[in-house]
């Protein structure tokens, strides 16, 4: 894997684990997000699993009816990619 594959795994995994967290911190099932936001559970299943690519507004949708902003799912972002890299 060259470096470029190893930088979009790790964003990836930091974002799975990011949307997780929050989701579990909101006491959230995977199936009410999904229905409440209308993301496919599937989708939201493989982004957890650090498998899929949101888009922008994918994540905007999973955002709001989690009660979170950009700026928080920033700052979560931002730790778990340090923590990974340290």
């Amino acid at each position: 894997m060259n470096r470029e594959e190893q930088e979009t795994m790790a964003l990836r995994q930091a974002l799975a684990l990011t949307l997780l967290r929050l989701r579990e911190q909101k006491a959230v099932a995977q199936e009410t997000l999904a229905l409440e936001s209308g993301v496919a559970r599937s989708h939201l299943s493989s982004l957890e699993r650090a498998i899929g690519n949101p888009t922008l507004r994918t994540i905007d949708r999973l955002l709001r009816h989690l009660g979170a902003n950009f700026a928080e799912f920033g700052r979560e972002l931002d730790r778990h990619l340090h923590r990974k890299s340290s």
